[in-house]
Parts: structure tokens; sequence; C-alpha cells
């Protein structure tokens, strides 16, 4: 998970981006496909941060940095629900949707609770004390199970927090490295795998058990987890100057390939089409790194401006989507020639996105500008 922008980093950051194009101009030369554009944008809430999807009953929940969560109906691109979830100000919410029960969890960084919503009602049904700072989560398909990576900040935090979608509560409390701070689920081997910060390490909790099975030690900061289903593998950026890429096999949980990944590599998604990783820099960089994971080696880097806030994929067209936070800017990668084929102008800070398949359009948030853009793809 991402902060929002300080002040003072982003006048730096602005700065950059101008200094960048203009030493770079010709990195933007393109064909622009039209066919790829804004549709509408609809009003969310303040500080919109994070949206997922329910394919229950095609809506997109977008959690604010406030208070509540605004829901979307994908059928009209109208806001249908504002759910309060709670009385004071969330920071950096995360969200997730579990199919057990057809509801969504979102977990408060200010607090130490998750919400669950129900995906019929749109009201919240439960609040559930996990542990402190919750800041990523993941769903286990197999057992129903969530899982909470609590990041904790001036203490030692260094647990993962299991809730129950029967009974939406917490079931375990597992100890895991110090600061998880980011988390993902292995389908095949049902493991949940979670990035711990200061402890240069990944935890593997088997799902049957909710106990740690393994510890792969990968390097200094692992700050992102993400699963590659083609090779059953997890892949970790870790490093906060130079980053890098470490593949851990999921069979046997160790570490089996390194890759360069660019300077402050944050960010990455998985494309199942051509098995390439997609990896965002922050920062001046403003890089997407494509990592082959058949041959764990880049195959592309791909230059969009400063700050590559986050990505996502379009299974519609095979495309990959880019949100630039100092640009308001999205760029749309093609899958298959890793070119630039769109350049989207949106306000300001788009941050993070979710697609949709039943209209096939791509949503993501603006924070600064209390919108959700809609994008036809």
């Amino acid at each position: 998970m991402r902060s929002a922008f300080s002040p003072k980093t982003l006048f730096v950051s602005i700065l950059s981006l101008l200094f960048l194009l203009a030493l770079a101009p010709s990195a933007f030369s393109f064909s622009q496909n039209s066919a790829i554009h804004v549709v509408t944008t609809v009003s969310a809430g303040p500080g919109p941060h994070y949206v997922v999807f329910d394919p229950s009953n095609k809506e997109m929940y977008v959690a604010n940095d406030a208070t509540t969560v605004t829901v979307v109906s994908g059928a009209t691109n109208s806001v249908v629900a504002t759910v309060k979830v709670s009385s004071n100000n969330m920071y950096l919410p995360s969200e997730v949707y579990a199919s057990s029960n057809k509801e969504i969890y979102v977990a408060d960084y200010n607090s130490k609770y998750v919400y669950a919503l129900d995906g019929t009602t749109n009201t919240r049904v439960a609040t559930i004390l996990v542990g402190n700072h919750p800041i990523s989560l993941a769903y286990d398909s197999a057992n129903g199970d969530v899982y909470v990576a609590n990041y904790g900040v001036n203490a030692t935090s260094n647990t993962v927090s299991v809730i129950s979608t029967a009974s939406n509560t917490v079931v375990a409390s597992v100890s895991v490295g110090d600061k998880p701070r980011s988390i993902v689920y292995d389908p095949v081997n049902r493991d949940v795998y979670t990035a711990n910060w200061y402890s240069k390490s990944v935890s593997v909790i088997s799902g049957k058990t909710n106990s740690v099975v393994a510890t792969v030690v990968v390097g200094p900061y692992p700050h992102f987890v993400a699963y590659d289903p083609a090779n059953n593998a997890i892949d970790v950026l870790y490093g906060t100057g130079q980053t890098t890429l470490g593949v851990i096999n999921g069979n046997t949980n160790t570490l089996t390939a390194k890759v360069k990944a660019g300077p402050f590599a944050d960010y990455m998604i998985y494309d199942p089409a051509n098995r390439d990783l997609y990896i965002g820099s922050e920062g001046t960089s403003g890089n997407v790194t494509v990592v082959s994971s058949s041959t764990n080696k880049v195959v592309a880097s791909v230059y969009c401006g400063c700050d590559v806030r986050s990505l996502v994929y379009d299974p519609a067209n095979k495309d990959v989507y880019a949100s630039i936070g100092t640009g308001n800017t999205l760029f749309v990668i093609n899958g298959a020639t890793n070119k630039i084929i769109a350049r989207i102008a949106v306000e300001q800070f788009p941050s993070y996105f979710a697609f949709d398949p039943a209209n096939n359009d791509v949503y993501v948030a603006a924070y600064y500008s209390n919108v959700v853009y809609v994008i036809s793809s």
C-alpha cells in the first residue's frame, strides 16, 4: 500500500515530471487508440483510494480516505449507495471480495478494524477487531477465510489476523516477520504469503492449519507480493532504491530467481495472456518494467512519466493500464507489443484500478478529485 502525497513530495515530483518531459518528449510518441476513452466520471467520497469489483451484483466498491465506501453500479455507472463504515476517517483502506458470503472486507489502516459490507444490502454488517494498522487483505477461496496483514507503526507488529467469513470473527492470529506489508493467496498450494518489511523475509502460512510452514529470506525491505499462476510462483519486490524482483517457487517455497526490477519499483501485476509481469516504479523514473515469467528476464521497459502508482490488466483487450499520479494521466500498454497505445488525461492523482468484466470498463479512483473515472476499453 502507498500513502497519499505530502505537499513537499508533490512539489518535487511535479518538478521532476516537467524535467523528464523536457528531456524525453519523443518517449510519448505513439498512435492514440481513440476507442479507449473516458465514458464518465462518478462522484465518490473524500480521497477515493481503493476500488474492488463485486461479481455477484456487478458493482464497484470505492473505499474513501474518509468514513465511507461509495458503491457504483456497473450497469448505470451511477452511485447506488454510500455506506458509512467508520466514525473516524480511514487511511489507506484496502479491500477484498469474499465469494463465500458475497461480502466486501475493508481494512482501515488508521485503526485496528476490518469492516464487512453485505453486497446484497450494501450495509455494514460487521466491525472486526484485528491487529494494529491493518494494511493488506487476501481471500482464501478454499477455506473462506480473509487474511489481514497488520503492519503496525511505532511498535513491533508481526501478526496476520485470520477472519472466518462464516462468522465474521477472528479465528487465528499468526505470528510472522516484522511489519507484514503485503499479502497474497496461492490457490494451488492453498498457502498465504506475506512480505515482511523489516525481516527481509516472506512468511508462508498454510491455509489448512493457519500456521507458518516456511520463511523465505529474500532481501531488505520486501514490500509487495503477487501470484503467478502459470508457474505457481510468488513474486516479491524488495529494496528501497534499486528494487529487486524475487521469484519464490510455490511448490518448494524456495527463492529461485532474482531480477533487477528498476528504481523504486512498488507495484506489479501479472498478464496471463503473455505471461509477463508489469512492474511500476514510483518517483521520477516513471518506468513500467516488463519481466517474462518464462525466462525471468526483462523484456521491455516502457517509459510512462513520473510516479507509476498502480496497474491493472484488462482481459478483454489484453492491455495493461498504468496510473501516473503526479502526471494526472493514464497510459495504456498493449500486452502484445509492450508499446503505449493510449494516453488519457484525468484529474488529480489517479490511484487504484478495478476492471469490470461485465461491461469491460476500467475504473480508477482520482484521489484528490473525489471522483472515479470510467474508461471504455
